[in-house]
C-alpha cells in the first residue's frame, strides 16, 4: 500500500519531471467497493490530465473488497489510453482474471534476514546505535514475517537493549 501510494510520483517524475502527480487514492475496504464508486473513476478517467505525462493515476487498495460488479466495470474502465491503474491485493484470487489480465503482476515476498543486514546497520548508525551480532537480529527479522515496520522497531530495539547492556 505505501508503495503503491509512492509509485505514482515516480512514474510522473521519470515521465514529465513532476514528481508531484494529481492522482486519486482509494481505500477499497471502507464503503468505496462497489459500482457507484467505479462511476466516480470512470469520470475521473474522461477528463484531461492535469499532470504533465497527460496521465490519470489511479490507486485502488485492497482491490479484492471490490464487489463482482464493481470489477466488471473495472474492465472497462482500464481500457482508457491515458490511466495508469495500481492496484494493491493480499488475495489475488479474489481479482477477476479479466482486470488481473489487463496488469502487470509484481509479487513483494518477504526479504530474507540477510537482506534486511545491511538497511538495519544503516538505520542504527543513523541513530548512533550499536549493530547488535546476527544472531540476535535473524530471529527478530524472521519473527516480523516480512513487516518492515516491525522489523526495523524490533531491531531498534534489540539494539537499544545491547547498548543499555554494553554500559553495565
Amino acid at each position: 500500500s505505501t508503495l503503491a501510494e509512492l509509485l505514482p510520483s515516480a512514474m510522473e517524475q521519470a515521465r514529465s519531471g513532476n514528481d508531484q502527480p494529481w492522482m486519486s487514492f482509494y481505500d477499497c475496504r471502507h464503503k468505496t467497493n462497489g459500482a457507484a464508486h467505479m462511476a466516480t473513476v470512470a469520470n475521473i478517467m474522461s477528463v484531461i490530465s492535469l499532470n504533465g505525462s497527460g496521465l490519470q493515476y489511479i490507486v485502488l487498495d485492497e482491490a479484492d473488497n471490490l464487489t463482482a460488479a464493481a470489477q466488471s466495470q473495472l474492465k472497462g474502465v482500464m481500457n482508457a489510453k491515458h490511466g495508469v491503474f495500481i492496484l494493491t491485493t493480499n488475495h489475488l484470487a479474489e481479482i477477476d482474471v479479466a482486470v488481473q489480465n489487463r496488469c502487470h503482476l509484481i509479487p513483494f515476498f518477504a526479504a530474507p534476514a540477510a537482506m534486511w543486514l545491511p538497511k538495519i546497520s544503516e538505520l542504527l548508525q543513523g541513530y548512533g546505535l550499536p549493530m547488535p551480532p546476527e544472531n540476535l537480529l535473524v530471529p527478530v527479522i524472521d519473527a516480523a514475517n516480512g513487516s518492515a515496520r516491525d522489523v526495523m522497531t524490533d531491531a531498534m530495539k534489540v539494539a537499544i537493549k545491547a547498548q543499555e547492556l554494553m554500559r553495565q
